[in-house]
């Protein structure tokens, strides 16, 4: 799809991030489909295309506060997405799976609609959740890659 969102801090320079072009399908990615976006702004620096709204008001501010997270990556998964839309969206613990993450996932219960305001990504990176209708929201807090194989990995690793 095109709604998913991977956004990298460009090396070197923290007022921007590479985004790929609104419209463009994973499918067609390539590293030089990436534009250089504004991390203050939203305007393309470098590269061609259209910003997608939703992705710098999310994606930026996160950046901005979070200057360890070199990606930024959010996912509109089927199965996580169609457990969004349940009267009650809580994964229940019951199997060995879900247990395994006992006491680990988070829930955003504040989400209001897309983000078409950077205000949105302030209060995700404030408060990094797994939010409802993004899908799965994951950090890493060991950048040296020592947590490999832990629940975090898992959970990237059953996303994709």
């Amino acid at each position: 799809g095109i709604f998913n969102h991977l956004t990298f801090v460009v090396p070197g320079r923290g007022d921007r991030y590479y985004q790929i072009p609104f419209g463009m399908h994973w499918s067609e990615v390539t590293a030089s489909s990436f534009m250089e976006v504004g991390i203050d702004d939203g305007l393309v620096k470098s590269g061609a295309g259209d910003v997608e709204r939703s992705c710098y008001c999310i994606h930026a501010p996160i950046h901005k506060a979070l200057p360890q997270a070199k990606a930024v990556f959010h996912t509109h998964m089927p199965y996580a997405s169609a457990l969004t839309r349940l009267e009650d969206p809580k994964i229940k613990e019951i199997g060995q799976t879900e247990t395994g993450l006992s006491g680990k996932i988070a829930y955003d219960d504040e989400y209001t609609g897309p983000a078409f305001d950077p205000a949105e990504g302030a209060r995700l990176a404030a408060d990094p959740v797994a939010s409802d209708d993004l899908g799965v929201k994951v950090e890493r807090d060991d950048p040296s890659g020592e947590e490999r194989g832990g629940w975090r990995d898992r959970l990237i690793a059953s996303a994709s």
